[in-house]
């Protein structure tokens, strides 16, 4: 989002160029899952390699961020780059985003909303004060993220993680259920009639 904000991170490099990583100032992380995070190993080496002088932040709620110091960027399965190329002056940073608060993120305001999946996870509200959107990545029927999305001015767009493509959930069905039913007739209730927008489960990465 306005070139500075990923929602979540499992496409970076495979969709934006090297020019366009290295703008990115802030990464917004539903949960730990590596189809959301893995781009963020690469984003911070790109940094660590050609713009040590830049710094992109991870935000999420606090189960999310604790998951990603323990056990990605923890020295042993990567590199921790909050320590490079200095600890005074990392590549990587993290910020705790509180349940249900509304934080300024870069330019925009973003509120953390929890849902339901196999591990803690939060959907987002986002706008910078005039138009914005929620996005909920990986989750099961979730009325609080629709009640505010019900009440938020400038609604743009409701973007649901869509349920494992069907060849996925053939091979392995425990992997279906905690995934977005966003065509689920409960949830299209608790939407109230709100359009939505379904990303297929491959695509972790705006």
């Amino acid at each position: 989002m306005d070139d500075r904000v990923l929602v979540d991170a499992g496409t970076v490099g495979g969709a934006l160029s090297v020019a366009e990583q290295i703008e990115i100032e802030h990464a917004l992380i539903t949960h730990s899952h590596l189809d959301h995070t893995v781009g963020l190993a690469f984003l911070t080496d790109t940094l660590a390699m050609i713009a040590p002088d830049r710094r992109v932040t991870v935000a999420s709620i606090s189960p999310v961020v604790r998951s990603l110091q323990s056990h990605a960027f923890n020295d042993a399965l990567w590199p921790d780059f909050t320590n490079i190329p200095s600890g005074a002056a990392p590549v990587l940073g993290f910020r705790t985003l509180a349940e249900g608060n509304e934080a300024r993120v870069g330019g925009l305001w973003v509120t953390p909303v929890p849902v339901e999946h196999t591990v803690p996870t939060t959907g987002f509200v986002i706008h910078d004060g005039q138009t914005g959107f929620v996005y909920s990545g990986d989750t099961g029927p979730t009325e609080r993220l629709w009640r505010m999305a019900r009440e938020m001015r400038g609604l743009k767009a409701i973007i649901v993680r869509d349920r494992l493509p069907e060849p996925a959930r053939r091979a392995r069905p425990s992997l279906g259920a905690p995934h977005a039913r966003a065509a689920a007739a409960g949830d299209r209730q608790d939407a109230g009639g709100l359009a939505d927008l379904g990303l297929p489960h491959q695509a972790a990465g705006l």
